[in-house]
């Protein structure tokens, strides 16, 4: 069976005209597959009552919260995405197993690190030069990516420099998914529905 390509929104509140509740309102009606909520400026209080508002919004599509599991459990959130530094995703599986849990993956170890430690997906980054921040990584590049992924079966996504005319090497490369902020904004995936900030 085909698997299906998914799309997962980063958001970064400062790209977009519109509050990341109805930007997460649009991520609905547009069909985009997760939504993660990253604003790692905001104190936890005031990330928690944005992440109420928002979670109202996401019916269909996944609500993750970005490296604060205690925002994640007092939203009511589907899951959470570690990376170094967090909680680690084996701690989190073994007291919250119903909770989604993804991490964020620079090296062909960590990928299969986060697999065997029970993690539901991965994003591996960055496959392209970025463009929403910036990153002191070089980009891995999609025949690297291709290799480091080949006989995982969690779900992995290319993040970094992700433009939809590159999603097709993302696909080809064997990834799950495609995740970024800048591709959601700038001539992204909106376009269709008219959202484009």
């Amino acid at each position: 069976m085909k698997q299906t390509f998914s799309y997962f929104l980063i958001t970064d509140r400062r790209l977009y005209r519109e509050p990341l509740e109805s930007v997460a309102r649009c991520a609905e009606r547009a069909g985009v597959d997760y939504f993660q909520l990253r604003e790692k400026d905001l104190p936890s209080s005031d990330l928690i009552e944005l992440a109420r508002r928002i979670r109202v919004e996401l019916v269909g599509t996944k609500f993750v919260i970005n490296g604060e599991l205690g925002v994640a459990i007092a939203a009511g959130a589907d899951g959470v995405h570690l990376q170094k530094g967090n909680v680690p995703v084996a701690a989190v599986r073994r007291h919250f197993p119903e909770m989604m849990i993804g991490y964020s993956a620079h090296s062909e170890q960590e990928i299969r690190n986060a697999e065997r430690e029970g993690a539901d997906y991965v994003f591996c980054s960055p496959v392209f030069p970025p463009r929403s921040k910036k990153s002191d990584l070089e980009p891995v590049g999609c025949k690297t990516l291709a290799s480091w992924i080949q006989g995982i079966r969690l779900p992995v996504f290319g993040l970094g420099g992700v433009e939809m005319s590159n999603v097709r090497d993302l696909q080809e490369a064997g990834c799950r998914g495609a995740a970024g902020i800048s591709l959601f904004v700038k001539k992204g995936y909106f376009d269709s529905t008219g959202m484009v900030t």
